[in-house]
């Protein structure tokens, strides 16, 4: 089994119900807040991660991409797209 696999499925396990439905649900999923999207290079903050079930993790897909597109315009060094990624934030978005 995979690192990235073994440790989602451990902290599923430590964490089995939704955060989001208040617990009506079987956690399925991580959330990640704020989304990953809007760091570059792997350097979003470590620890903000939370169970969620499937429905309530993808249910804010399109905002989560437009936080993530405001997020990377860089009006003054325009360094926003450094790693390549916001064409194709802009057009899930």
């Amino acid at each position: 089994m995979g690192e990235k696999k073994n440790r989602r499925e451990t902290f599923l396990l430590a964490h089995p119900v939704c955060v989001f439905c208040g617990g009506g649900a079987k956690a399925t999923t991580i959330e990640h807040c704020p989304p990953r999207s809007m760091f570059q290079g792997r350097q979003w903050p470590e620890g903000f991660e939370f169970p969620a079930c499937d429905s309530c993790n993808h249910g804010t897909r399109d905002q989560d991409l437009l936080v993530a597109m405001l997020a990377r315009m860089d009006p003054f060094e325009n360094q926003g797209n450094s790693d390549g990624r916001l064409a194709g934030i802009m057009d899930a978005a």
